[in-house]
């Protein structure tokens, strides 16, 4: 029988890798939103810009826009009519701004930290497919 200690270590790592994990799958799920393919995605690619949500991506990108970026992604962000042009030029600016690659580095680096915390863990058949469900997230339409 586990002791109560090893029970709450075990149920803190589930809870932490749960936690990292979801945070990786959205913030993966916002740079698929950006330049996914809408076709394997199964949701149109830009529709976050036209909606306006504020993801990570947006605020790197606005921090480091320049007078021109920002009243292009004004006059996008949130725009349900934006032009496929328009959705196109933004997509390219928040690459040119390095905002996808830091969001995408970022999820990378938290799945790490949640696979990380599943390595405290006794090696199972559950653990694993854990681990192979955190390697689908992250590498889901790439």
């Amino acid at each position: 029988m586990l002791a109560r200690g090893k029970i709450d270590e075990e149920v803190n790592a589930l809870i932490h890798f749960a936690a990292c994990a979801g945070e990786a799958f959205q913030l993966q799920d916002d740079v698929l939103g950006i330049i996914g393919n809408a076709e394997l995605l199964g949701k149109p690619v830009g529709g976050d810009l036209r909606e306006g949500k504020r993801t990570m991506i947006i605020i790197i990108a606005w921090q480091r826009a320049d007078e021109n970026d920002r009243s292009l992604l004004t006059r996008v962000l949130g725009n349900p009519q934006a032009s496929i042009e328009d959705i196109t030029r933004v997509t390219e600016m928040l690459r040119l701004l390095g905002a996808v690659d830091e969001v995408q580095h970022q999820a990378d680096r938290t799945m790490a930290e949640a696979l990380h915390s599943l390595d405290t863990l006794p090696a199972s058949s559950e653990i694993k497919l854990l681990r192979e469900l955190a390697d689908r997230m992250v590498t889901r339409v790439k």
